[in-house]
């Protein structure tokens, strides 16, 4: 595994299969996937989404694209799948969930990705009245359909997207990952700030222990099941922690096992 992830760009390629998995994309992974790297500059692989208009639609709300079935030899999955018996991948890929889905503003939390998709659709709208005067009419004229496709199609689209899709995904698609041991059965620490500076933090652990550091660095020893780094301090209940010297504060908390 160590020897494979100098090959890839790690963060990027577990990101990617975050959002690909997420979309529910219909033709993926056996199709549709692109990978790029430039050995003479020493670039790692770098995975890309392309092509991906079979996703974000309701019909596919309850999609598992992670499923066994779609590992084709060499695709994104078959790497992934074999990642997948490393404790410290797994580790990683359910910190980026955490900060991808989970997490209240997150690009593809239910709030997150209304917001950036009602943004993105309010530009492109202009758009499709071009489109639809082009090739509205295309498959009516060749038989193909009864619709003429216009902006109330694209409005039908853009809800469904919205209302039906992305609303309903999340709870899907964590129970999903965490059957196949990619995400934890232990929610994550909220942190709160009490004073109206934003210099004391205090932490809301449902359970297990929080262990935090305070310039930024990772708590968790990696590869090392359940240690914690030197610099990592325990969370004691109720108690607060000084942030009045800038910096970042880190926190992760360790029940029975898991990060």
């Amino acid at each position: 595994y160590e020897e494979a992830v100098k090959e890839l760009d790690l963060k990027s390629f577990i990101e990617y299969m975050i959002i690909k998995s997420w979309v529910g994309d219909a033709d993926w992974p056996q199709n549709n996937w692109v990978v790029v790297h430039s050995p003479t500059n020493n670039v790692p692989y770098y995975f890309y989404v392309w092509d991906s208009e079979g996703g974000v639609k309701d019909v596919y709300v309850q999609q598992d694209r992670l499923a066994a079935k779609w590992a084709q030899r060499y695709s994104p999955l078959y790497i992934h799948n074999a990642f997948m018996t490393n404790s410290e991948y797994r580790c990683q890929f359910g910190d980026a969930v955490q900060r991808l889905v989970v997490n209240a503003d997150a690009v593809l939390s239910t709030e997150g990705f209304a917001k950036r998709y009602a943004k993105k659709a309010e530009q492109v709208r202009p758009m499709v009245f071009a489109e639809s005067a082009r090739w509205g009419a295309y498959r009516y004229e060749a038989g193909l359909g009864s619709t003429i496709y216009g902006m109330t199609q694209w409005d039908s689209v853009c809800e469904g997207i919205t209302n039906k899709f992305a609303s309903s995904r999340k709870k899907y698609y964590i129970p999903q990952l965490k059957g196949y041991g990619l995400y934890p059965d232990v929610d994550a620490a909220q942190c709160v700030m009490v004073d109206e500076d934003n210099t004391v933090a205090r932490l809301d652990v449902s359970a297990g222990v929080a262990y935090y550091t305070l310039d930024g660095t990772d708590p968790r020893q990696p590869y090392a099941e359940g240690e914690v780094t030197s610099t990592a301090v325990e969370y004691v209940p109720d108690s607060d922690i000084s942030c009045a010297t800038g910096g970042v504060v880190r926190v992760r908390v360790l029940s029975e096992g898991q990060w």
